[in-house]
């Protein structure tokens, strides 16, 4: 009997690849047969397994040398590091002092959204994590916002893409839980964004598949991604969101600011005339973050929010688990200033839904068919009918891209009708919306 019809129903692994490479050799050779040519000898058993093992050893130095690259040691925090960071998290000014080291390494203005971003990453150390999308034209400096929180953060735990496949997130060896994952531009996430919507929802990931195993053969198989606690930050230039996606993530606006940007000018002018670089203090943040551990919050005033909260519109039983973790990260945050319960949980008091209540503003278009930047818009039109898009524009005193968006926002929702193009382009009041509804009740309320 010949080699292959001993190997025909392998049992191994190693003879199921001998098997399939003699089948290989043995269409090549009939092949040669019908061209009348001389065959070369087939190869022997040896030398097939020999071609098996090289195959192998080939993947397996590759998954290795992944690995190492994937794990490269970083240099630990030292000791006075360490307690420097410690001191920081003690401090009763920290939220303070944050802004301060943001601000001096380059980043100027935007505290709110700066200290929202802080909490959003903060929220990996829960079972679900919150997410962040900073919408607006381009040029705001959404991305650079985002990298100035991120060097405060405890590294090894973020990853930055700038596009992925559909699946990427199921078939990457890497874990997901407890991770920050940065978009720099929500369309590079791509179809990938149905499987974070799901992985928000849900703190996992299934996907039922047919892939080919190492033999070349194809077999049913289930990947499963745990992704409790995971972060995603991105941007978007666009007009709306997907409603389900917009529905599951915080959304805070960024808008263009011409007093701002004459500030950033400045700075920038300042540091290269006496060619000065900003001290890059992210290392003490770091081990600062990193010694910010998992625990759980007790809010003994939920109840109390639970009764004010609106209940208009069913989107507002995700707004307020958002509420909700936002207020656990401030505590989180400041675990070191905070009070203990009998179980160890750390107690979040009126300071942390203040924080979160003074934050509230930057957040709360996520909850709104149009922002209140849209809504002055509309009370300016509907008060001068027929104005054009460049009076507007320099009336409320925005760039033309900004005027753009909000022109477009409004006559997408069937708030304002236009006609004609460009800044002569005149705007008609259809109607405005109501006033929202306050989403946080304010502290006298609670306290």
């Amino acid at each position: 009997m010949s080699n292959a019809g001993i190997l025909a129903q392998p049992r191994t692994a190693a003879e199921r690849i001998i098997g399939l490479m003699m089948k290989i050799w043995e269409k090549m050779f009939s092949r040669d047969e019908k061209k009348e040519t001389e065959p070369n000898p087939p190869p022997s058993t040896e030398d097939t397994v020999a071609m098996a093992e090289r195959k192998v050893n080939r993947r397996s130095k590759k998954l290795l040398r992944q690995k190492e690259d994937d794990e490269k040691p970083r240099k630990p925090f030292t000791e006075e590091e360490l307690k420097n960071g410690m001191s920081l998290l003690k401090d009763k000014a920290l939220k303070d002092l944050f802004l301060q080291d943001v601000h001096g390494n380059g980043y100027l203005g935007r505290d709110k959204i700066l200290l929202l971003v802080k909490l959003v990453c903060l929220s990996r150390l829960f079972t679900r994590g919150l997410s962040l999308v900073l919408a607006g034209t381009a040029s705001t400096g959404k991305s650079s916002l985002i990298e100035a929180v991120l060097r405060t953060c405890a590294p090894g735990y973020c990853e930055q893409f700038t596009r992925t496949s559909a699946q990427y997130l199921l078939y990457r060896r890497e874990p997901l839980d407890h991770r920050i994952i940065v978009y720099f531009e929500l369309q590079g996430a791509g179809h990938a964004a149905e499987a974070i919507k799901t992985a928000l929802t849900e703190g996992s990931l299934s996907l039922g598949t047919v892939q080919k195993d190492f033999t070349g053969e194809l077999s049913a198989t289930r990947i499963e991604k745990d992704a409790a606690g995971m972060v995603v930050l991105t941007t978007f230039t666009g007009l709306h969101l997907d409603f389900e996606l917009d529905s599951r993530v915080l959304v805070a606006q960024m808008v263009h600011d011409p007093a701002l940007a004459r500030e950033v000018y400045r700075a920038k002018a300042q540091r290269r005339a006496h060619q000065e670089a900003a001290e890059d203090s992210g290392r003490l943040w770091q081990a600062a973050d990193s010694l910010i551990l998992p625990a759980k919050v007790q809010i003994p005033f939920l109840v109390r929010i639970a009764e004010e909260f609106p209940v208009t519109d069913e989107r507002f039983h995700r707004d307020f688990d958002k509420v909700d973790i936002l207020i656990r990260a401030s505590a989180i945050w400041h675990q070191f200033q905070r009070a203990r319960d009998n179980n160890n949980a750390i107690i979040a008091d009126e300071r942390d839904y203040r924080l979160v209540y003074e934050l509230a503003d930057v957040f709360i278009d996520s909850v709104l068919s149009v922002n209140e930047r849209v809504l002055a818009l509309l009370a300016l039109v509907r008060d001068k009918q027929g104005m054009s898009r460049g009076e507007v524009q320099r009336a409320l005193q925005v760039g033309d891209r900004q005027i753009r968006r909000y022109v477009d926002q409004a006559a997408d929702c069937g708030y304002l009708e236009t006609k004609g193009t460009g800044p002569g382009q005149i705007l008609t009041v259809i109607e405005i919306p109501t006033p929202p509804i306050p989403i946080l009740p304010a502290p006298e309320k609670i306290f």
